[in-house]
């Protein structure tokens, strides 16, 4: 629902359908997720959070149905594959994610 893309914050949270269910105290919770989506991305020369959430979710066996509205977004799911996540990398992620659970 776009909530590891970094998207929203605590500033700019989802408004209305069913992102709107998320409140600035869970948007709030997501940001360490974020900072290690980002660290994990420049590792692997820039890639997006996007990127490395959707890449994380093909290392943990699913295959994720993203949605895009235009070429960039697209161009940038297309950037989530033909690379792996380092094993301790998708524990790390595993491991803060737990608290997220909803």
């Amino acid at each position: 629902m776009g909530l590891l893309s970094g998207k929203y914050t605590e500033d700019r949270l989802p408004s209305g359908g069913h992102r709107g269910k998320f409140s600035r105290e869970y948007v709030s919770k997501i940001q360490p997720i974020l900072s290690l989506l980002n660290n994990i991305g420049q590792q692997h020369g820039g890639k997006t959070p996007t990127q490395v959430a959707l890449n994380w979710v093909i290392c943990k066996g699913a295959f994720p149905i993203p949605g895009v509205k235009n070429k960039e977004q697209a161009g940038e799911v297309a950037g989530a594959i033909n690379w792996r996540l380092e094993p301790s990398e998708i524990t790390a992620l595993d491991e803060a994610s737990e608290p997220l659970q909803m």
